[in-house]
C-alpha cells in the first residue's frame, strides 16, 4: 500500500453516484402512489427528487410532508424498495471495481447522503458495497449537505479529500468546505454540472481523476 495517499478520503454521494437507485426506486414510488390513491408521477418527476431533504420530496411527491399520509407513505416506499433492490437494483458499471482500487492505493473512501443510515446500509448491504468504505454520513435534521460533509471530513481527520457526487448540492457541499469536486454525469443531474471544472462520463474514470485531485 502506497503512503502517498496515506489521510486521504475519498467521499460519494450515493444515489446516482454510486447506485442506479431509479431501477429499484422508481416502481416503488409508483407502486405505492397507485396503491395509496395519489396521482402517479412520471419516472422523470420522481427521479428529480433524488438528492432532496426528505421534507422537499415529500412535497414534490405527493404534496404534503406533515400528515399522518406521509409517514405511511414513507414506510410502505421503504418496505418495497427493500423488496424490489435484490433483484433490480444495481451499482453503476465500474463502480466497484473503482472504490477497490481506491482502498488498495491507500485512499480512505466514506458516503455522504441526503439520505437515512438505514437506507444507506439497505444500499450497501444489497450490492455487498458496506466494508468498500470507511465512513458513512448520512443526514442530519436540520444541516445541509455542507454541514454534514463537514462533520465527515472531522470525524476523519483526513489530511486531503475529494467530493464525488452528481448533483448541485454534492457540489455546494464540496465548495463549502473547500475541497476538490468532481462531477458525474452518468448521474441524475448532468445539467447541473456543466460548470465543474472536473468530470467523468463514467464510475470507471473516478480512479484516476481522484488520485490526480489528491497527488496535487
Amino acid at each position: 500500500m502506497s503512503k502517498v495517499f496515506e489521510n486521504c478520503l475519498a467521499v460519494f454521494d450515493l444515489d446516482g453516484t454510486i447506485s442506479q437507485t431509479d431501477l429499484f426506486s422508481v416502481p416503488a414510488h409508483i407502486q405505492v402512489m397507485s396503491e395509496m390513491g395519489y396521482p402517479v408521477k412520471t419516472e422523470a418527476e420522481i427521479k428529480s427528487t433524488y438528492g432532496m431533504v426528505q421534507k422537499d420530496y415529500l412535497n414534490a411527491l405527493i404534496g404534503d410532508y406533515s400528515s399522518d399520509n406521509a409517514m405511511t407513505y414513507l414506510r410502505r416506499v421503504t418496505a418495497v424498495e427493500q423488496e424490489l433492490i435484490s433483484t433490480e437494483g444495481r451499482p453503476f458499471d465500474g463502480a466497484t471495481e473503482m472504490l477497490k482500487e481506491l482502498r488498495a492505493s491507500g485512499i480512505k473512501t466514506a458516503i455522504c447522503s441526503n439520505a437515512s443510515y438505514r437506507y444507506i446500509k439497505m444500499v450497501m448491504d444489497a450490492y455487498k458495497m458496506f466494508d468498500l468504505f470507511d465512513y458513512f454520513q448520512p443526514v442530519t435534521k436540520g444541516l445541509s449537505k455542507i454541514d454534514t460533509l463537514g462533520i465527515l471530513l472531522e470525524h476523519s481527520k483526513a489530511q486531503k479529500a475529494v467530493m464525488v457526487g452528481d448533483t448541485a448540492f454534492d457540489m455546494q457541499a464540496a465548495e463549502g468546505n473547500n475541497i476538490p469536486f468532481i462531477g458525474c454525469l452518468y448521474g441524475f443531474r448532468p445539467e447541473q454540472l456543466t460548470v465543474c471544472e472536473h468530470k467523468v462520463n463514467s464510475a470507471c474514470e473516478l480512479t484516476e481523476k481522484i488520485k490526480t485531485l489528491l497527488k496535487d
